[in-house]
């Protein structure tokens, strides 16, 4: 049995995982709330609680990931509403 843990190099981790057993794939999500590059380290232990060191893979979020969470996005879909329906122009102020 083994367990992983993932520091995903932007402040927060995983925090180590069910037991499951080796070779079993798992899977763990996480949402960059960021852009930029970070690298992604993760590590195992057995139910001895003996350590591996970690590996590590640089990941880079990119602009277009990150997009949603920006108010650019919201500025460009709002200027689109004005062009095509210019009367909205006098409540949104563009």
């Amino acid at each position: 049995m083994i367990q992983y843990y993932f520091d995903f190099g932007d402040g927060t981790n995983s925090g180590w995982t069910p037991m499951v057993n080796s070779g079993t794939a798992v899977h763990v999500n996480h949402t960059f709330t960021a852009r930029g590059t970070y690298t992604v380290k993760a590590k195992a232990r057995d139910t001895s609680l003996a350590e591996s060191g970690y590996g590590s893979v640089p990941i880079r979020i990119s602009a277009a990931a990150s997009y949603f969470n920006d108010m650019t996005f919201l500025r460009l879909i709002l200027a689109r509403l004005v062009q095509l329906f210019p009367l909205l122009r006098v409540c949104i102020h563009l």
